[in-house]
Formats: C-alpha cells, structure tokens, sequence
C-alpha cells in the first residue's frame, strides 16, 4: 500500500482509516499514539507513563499535558502530584495568572512533567525570548480535544514544534471531524479506543434566562431560598468561586455541600454520600468534579456559568433522571452560543422587583470581615482568569465587592 507523509513528516497509510477497536483504554501501549473516545479521562492514563518516566530516570521535560481549561489544568496538578508524591520527577503548571518573572523561571525549568493551557504555552513558544525545549519530549497528552475546536490553530501551532517521535494520547468525548483531520496531520496510523455508552438524553424540562452579572449571584440565591425543600445542583467556573459562594450561601442560612478541583477526590464522593441521603439540599460545583457524580435524583440543576456544550449533553445523558428541571444563567453573547447550537430551551424572564435582595448585606460583610473580604477577592480573580472575556466591575458586584480588584496575568 502507498504511504503518504504527513505534514509532520509523519507516515501514514493513505488508503485506510486509523484502525478502531472496541478495548479498554488501559490496554494502550505506551509507546503508540492513540485516541480515546467516550465516557474517559486523560487521567487515566497518567499512572502508567509516569511510572515509567520514574523507572527510566527520566531526564529534563518528558511529559507536556494540554488541556483547554484552567480549572482542569489545576485538577490534572493535583492527580499528578498524587502520582509522583515517592518519586524524584518535578512537576510545573503554566496557566493564567501567574507574573511574568514565574512563568520565565518554569519555561526554564519545566521539570519532567509539563501542564499547560494551549493557548498560554501557545504564547510563550511564540513569544518568549527563551524558547521551550522539546527535544527530550517523550509523550504529549491532549485532555477533552473538543474543548480546542473554537481555537483549532493553537494546537496545529503547538504541534509545528513537537518533535515528530513523540507519543501523543488524545481524549474527547466524541468522534469529530476536526479530531479525524487532527489525527491525519498529526498522529498518523494512531489506534483509536472507543468506549460506546448506553445513554439517551433524559426527559426534562430545560429552560435559560438571560441575567447580568450583576444581578446573577441574587437571582441564584432568590432560586435556592425558595427552593430549600428541594434538591438543587449548581454548577460553578472555577474552585474558588465554589469555596466563596459555599462561604457566602452559608452565612445566608443556605443548606449547602461544595465541591471542587481542590478537594480530593475521596472527599468529594463522601459529600456526594451526605447530599444524596438528604431529602433537601443545595450542591455547588465546578465542571470538572462533575463525573464523581452518580445517577440520581435532582429537582432542580443550575448552570449558573456557561458550560461546554460536549460537557452538557454527556452531564445529561448520564447523570440526569426524568422529571428534572435544567436552568441556564446565561447573557447575551451566550444566548447566541446556545441558539447556534440549536439547543432547544423555553426563555424564562424574571423580575428585580422580586428578587430577595441581600446584595447590601454581602457587600457589608465583605466590607467588615477581612476573612470574607480576601476569599471574595481570591474567588473574583480565580473567575476572572478562568472564563471569557466580561464585564469586570458589574462581575465584581456578583462577589460582594464595590469595584473591581486589579488581576494580574490576564493575557493568553
């Protein structure tokens, strides 16, 4: 059969599909790339590569993990120091936030295990005068692939510069056209690892309503307070928010359970326990601790910021029963993202005259507590750095706070 290179010099088979085969992921050799499609996490397959980097004294940076996502970047952080807690391999994170002079000393030494978002170590390869070297590169990890489909070129640019020998593990949660065009220009002859699950789409009622930054944080606690004899999930951006918001909800008498990339995950299952014994309750989280979750009843879900929409229908079709109500907190460039998706949702509208407002007593407890006061800083700047581009001073306004603090690190 004739081969045909690659764009990355890379051979591959002209005339067939990268071969498709119904195993487990686990069964991947280390050495070959692959894809991972379905219900599966990158952190899977962590274990065994960082074992052998420990048993072959791996050298210099050997392992780069790009994820799309800040708050995941933070998660894949801590299973990794988990995994390597008996070993001598060092670990760096390059996401937004840190200064100039931090991200300069980790590009310099990136130790032997690498975590970035794309479009931040995208950045410094163009940019930074010292420029990151790859040559010792053994393996890459992509996490959630359909995550980088708004910005595909941020991968292609990161893969100009990868060595062509390296070992690339790639996870979505569905095949794409953009990941088949990927894994032509890229990868090769890879093996492909489809794990089918038998999920449908639940019967619920799914509505959004379009809310201000301003005004969002009361329209959520008006909703919970007067739902307290329901069971409410509320999904958060970021793990500090979470933190904040637990703190804030609680004080405002607010039955509340948190969880969040920070936690462990063994104390996430064992909130999950307590929430899930309770006939009522309100259970805050961020994305990424969503598939610790089981199946079970919810009587109301609140997306309270925009979520991915492959993250959505996977959280739907899996986690969610019959009868359940779904609302989305969404403003106007959102809405646009939901109708292009074609996503169909009844509009809810709501009146600030009906509101609980408590926005004065926050604001006086932020004010007086030094406690409360740097928490809803810290949760402010953790948002700010982990979603798109908004309105910073009506966003500080949701965290209690008179204007907004200054965040540094904002730049890809």
């Amino acid at each position: 059969m004739v081969k045909a290179k690659t764009s990355k010099g890379k051979s591959s088979q002209s005339l067939s599909k990268p071969s498709e085969k119904p195993l487990e992921s686990s069964s991947a050799p280390l050495n070959q790339s692959s894809v991972h499609i379905g219900d599966f996490d990158i952190e899977a397959l962590l274990e065994p590569v960082i074992n052998h980097l420990n048993e072959t004294s791996a050298m210099g940076l050997s392992l780069l993990i790009l994820t799309n996502n800040r708050e995941k970047a933070i998660k894949l952080k801590g299973k990794v120091k988990e995994l390597t807690k008996n070993t001598s391999l060092a670990t760096q994170m390059l996401i937004k936030g840190n200064n100039p002079s931090t991200e300069m000393a980790k590009l310099e030494n990136p130790g032997q295990i690498f975590i970035a978002t794309g479009k931040k170590i995208l950045f410094h390869i163009e940019n930074a005068s010292r420029k990151m070297n790859f040559k010792g590169l053994k393996y890459v990890f992509i996490d959630n692939f359909g995550s980088f489909t708004e910005t595909p070129s941020v991968l292609d640019k990161i893969y100009e510069k990868i060595p062509n020998q390296v070992v690339t593990k790639v996870a979505n949660h569905d095949k794409t056209q953009s990941l088949s065009d990927f894994i032509s220009k890229f990868l090769g002859n890879c093996q492909v690892y489809e794990k089918k699950t038998q999920s449908s789409m639940p019967n619920a009622t799914q509505k959004y309503v379009k809310v201000g930054p301003e005004d969002k944080f009361l329209l959520l606690y008006t909703f919970l307070f007067r739902n307290k004899a329901r069971k409410t999930i509320v999904f958060l951006q970021s793990s500090l928010q979470t933190k904040y918001y637990k703190k804030i909800l609680k004080i405002l008498e607010i039955n509340v359970y948190a969880a969040h990339s920070l936690k462990s995950e063994d104390k996430v299952r064992a909130l999950w326990t307590s929430f899930i014994e309770n006939t009522s309750g309100v259970f805050i989280l961020t994305f990424e601790t969503m598939k610790l979750l089981g199946k079970t009843h919810y009587d109301n879900i609140i997306i309270y910021d925009f979520a991915d929409f492959s993250w959505y229908l996977r959280f739907m079709s899996e986690k969610v029963q019959d009868g359940t109500k779904v609302i989305w907190f969404i403003d106007d460039n959102e809405e646009i993202r939901l109708k292009a998706k074609g996503l169909e949702m009844e509009k809810m509208t709501f009146e600030k005259n009906r509101m609980i407002n408590v926005q004065g007593r926050i604001e006086k407890m932020v004010q007086k507590n030094y406690a409360v006061h740097r928490a809803a800083r810290e949760a402010y700047r953790d948002y700010i750095l982990s979603t798109v581009e908004k309105d910073c001073h009506k966003v500080a306004k949701s965290f209690g706070l008179d204007r907004a603090p200054l965040v540094n690190g904002l730049r890809d």
